[in-house]
């Protein structure tokens, strides 16, 4: 019965231990969980802690014309870039960023692609005027007009914590190698 909780209790004193019967039922029991968890969220508040070095990735399943000077001003500014164009699939170019170990992608894909994410790794989409894009804007964290400089813009706010589009829905690409083949 208690044993576990009596483990973690003596482990961190910051622990609280509900017990549904003894918290006026279930929506007891839950309030007094998102009390508790408020109370050590601010006895405990989360330090802002910047990369040393941040290493972003870029799908470029679509070519764009704001590329080459967004590589530059990035590099100016001391992050380093991984551009991966080696597939018109994005999710094939996510796998490859995440293998070069970057933290945010930024992602221009293809037209007939609509705005996808990866699990693991925080991605900006960037539309691009095709009929899919405009008609799924909603969909996309940046337009196709977007500057170097709304475009970083967007970077850092992903880097300190806001949620891409696709992250707040939950979408993303699961791409499994192939290991046998199908008959």
């Amino acid at each position: 019965g208690n044993e576990l909780a009596d483990k973690l209790l003596s482990k961190n004193k910051s622990t609280n231990y509900l017990v549904t019967q003894e918290s006026g039922g279930v929506q007891g029991t839950v309030d007094s969980g998102v009390a508790s968890a408020k109370d050590l969220q601010n006895r405990f508040p989360t330090p802002k802690v910047s990369l040393p070095r941040l290493h972003l990735g870029i799908d470029l399943s679509n070519e764009s014309p704001v590329v080459t000077d967004l590589v530059a001003a990035l590099a100016d500014v001391g992050v380093d870039v991984t551009v991966s164009s080696s597939h018109k699939n994005s999710g094939l170019n996510f796998s490859d960023l995440m293998e070069a170990g970057v933290h945010v992608i930024l992602s221009f894909p293809d037209s007939n692609q609509p705005a996808s994410g990866f699990p693991l790794i925080p991605t900006i989409n960037v539309a691009s005027n095709s009929p899919l894009h405009l008609a799924l804007t909603d969909d996309f964290d940046l337009s196709a007009s977007s500057s170097v400089a709304e475009i970083i813009e967007k970077i850092y706010a992903v880097v300190n914590g806001e949620l891409t589009k696709v992250e707040a829905i939950g979408a993303g690409e699961i791409i499994a190698a192939r290991e046998v083949r199908s008959v």
